[in-house]
């Protein structure tokens, strides 16, 4: 099989993870205004690890306190 080694365990320190299929942190826009996650924003990522993604990364939230002061996401940040 080509990429035999993708579907092997990866050990990282005390860690395993089951496969070396990642899922890389993107902003899928499931969190609230405030950067809050909202229960369709945690079924995206179950629906990933169900699937077989061994690593998920989750991006496109707050990780800082809500009393901090925000940046502004806006589409035409994007390149199309």
């Amino acid at each position: 099989m080509a990429y035999e080694s993708l579907f092997q365990p990866l050990n990282i320190n005390k860690l395993t993870i089951r496969n070396r299929i990642v899922s890389t942190a993107h902003a899928e826009v499931y969190a609230t205004d405030g950067g809050m996650t909202t229960e369709r924003y945690v079924k995206y990522y179950e629906e990933k690890a169900k699937g077989g993604c061994g690593l998920c990364i989750c991006g496109g939230s707050s990780v800082v306190s809500i009393d901090s002061p925000q940046g502004w996401w806006s589409s035409v940040n994007l390149a199309t």
